[in-house]
């Protein structure tokens, strides 16, 4: 069990968002319903089921982990309509070599969307444009800083992920040859829910399981989580919303 697949079990979406603030930025694009679309990195599938209930695309989801494939075809069992919905379990770098162009790709909070090794956030957004139709939408959203954070914490975070600032993220989509159309962030609330809602899901999964010999080590990282965000994530983390548009033909 990981700290992750307990959060993705509980909460609708494991990141600092909301379905209100998602469909906020998606109404701009004007989606076109029955078009294809991906969702990258799509942990519980929740999203992408809002997303094609919403928007009626028909929407293939991609998550690299068995686990959270799995947990993701049994929260979204049924649905999907008026679009649809399939999971696949897949290296997202691996699948985007092999598909026809799509309308609309979604990645929120993604770690190797363009490939399980890459991290540069222009090579990413480059990779994500050429799987796009002329004229195609991306909805990119990630953690960035708001303010340079210290040296043990950028180390920390750097393991796994790279962030930009705001205004990184938009640049490097620019550079990869897609507009900017819109970007916003969310609130605090939506950090504080998500930070203290997957400590809460952590402990209580780790009482209700005492025989399981993961606990100790699942309750020292979630700690770990949620002191980092009190000391210093709090007011060096941003989550952006950050919509591209590819150029028609």
């Amino acid at each position: 069990m990981s700290m992750n697949r307990i959060a993705y079990g509980v909460r609708e979406i494991c990141n600092p968002l909301t379905f209100e603030r998602l469909d906020h930025v998606l109404a701009r694009a004007g989606l076109r319903p029955g078009a294809r679309a991906l969702d990258i990195g799509t942990g519980n599938g929740m999203v992408a089921a809002h997303i094609a209930e919403t928007f009626g695309l028909e929407i293939t989801a991609l998550e690299r982990d068995p686990e959270m494939a799995a947990l993701a075809r049994e929260r979204t069992k049924g649905r999907g309509a008026p679009g649809s919905l399939s999971i696949e379990t897949v290296e997202s770098g691996d699948y985007l070599s092999t598909i026809a162009p799509v309308h609309f790709i979604s990645a929120l909070g993604t770690t190797g969307a363009a490939g399980r090794d890459e991290r540069d956030a222009e090579r990413t957004f480059r990779t994500l444009a050429q799987a796009l139709e002329p004229g195609g939408w991306l909805f990119w959203a990630d953690v960035f800083w708001a303010r340079p954070p210290s040296d043990p914490m950028r180390q920390i975070i750097g393991i796994t992920n790279h962030f930009e600032s705001h205004q990184g993220w938009i640049e490097a989509g620019r550079a990869a040859g897609l507009e900017p159309f819109y970007a916003t962030t969310s609130p605090q609330q939506d950090w504080d829910d998500l930070i203290w809602d997957t400590w809460q899901a952590t402990e209580a999964w780790v009482r209700a399981n005492p025989e399981r010999p993961e606990g100790a080590m699942l309750l020292m990282r979630a700690r770990m989580i949620r002191d980092m965000f009190i000391i210093e994530g709090r007011e060096t983390m941003g989550f952006g919303l950050y919509l591209f548009r590819k150029a028609p033909a």
